[in-house]
């Protein structure tokens, strides 16, 4: 497993702390990292995944709103949200990084660690956010249609 899909699943676990567990972003964090070892890249793009992903939630939540149709962020499956929280982050704040990456990336997440669907809901709404936040149609960077796609 590569150093970003560890720093990706990290995040997940911090985020997922803070959101169900009632933890601060102070206490899910320290926990963690004290049962968790990590190379110090994985540590740090976790970090910048929790960070941003928090900093920005009720942004991000309204975008999540906007494009889960009959979706309501609260209703949804914990793990789902956080992922697509994590995700909807990524896509707008580091350009650099394809969205199929992180279409792909967080699609494994939800397979991983959620239902069996869950990777078909979490590609169907990053595909429709990802066409909101990377609008480019000249961009070669096209997300998945395929959910079981790595």
């Amino acid at each position: 497993m590569g150093a970003r899909r560890k720093a990706r699943a990290c995040a997940l676990q911090i985020l997922y702390a803070v959101d169900v567990g009632g933890l601060s972003a102070e206490e899910a964090r320290t926990a963690f990292w004290l049962s968790c070892r990590a190379d110090p890249r994985v540590r740090e793009f976790a970090e910048a995944i929790v960070a941003g992903t928090l900093g920005e939630q009720d942004r991000i939540d309204a975008v999540i709103r906007t494009h889960a149709v009959n979706w309501e962020v609260e209703r949804m499956a914990a793990l789902d949200r956080n992922i697509l929280r994590a995700a909807t982050w990524e896509l707008s704040a580091t350009p650099e990084t394809p969205s199929s990456v992180i279409i792909n990336e967080a699609i494994e997440l939800a397979k991983q660690y959620s239902t069996d669907d869950s990777g078909k809901f979490v590609n169907g709404v990053l595909d429709h956010i990802r066409a909101a936040v990377r609008p480019d149609p000249e961009s070669h960077d096209r997300p998945s249609t395929d959910p079981t796609a790595v």
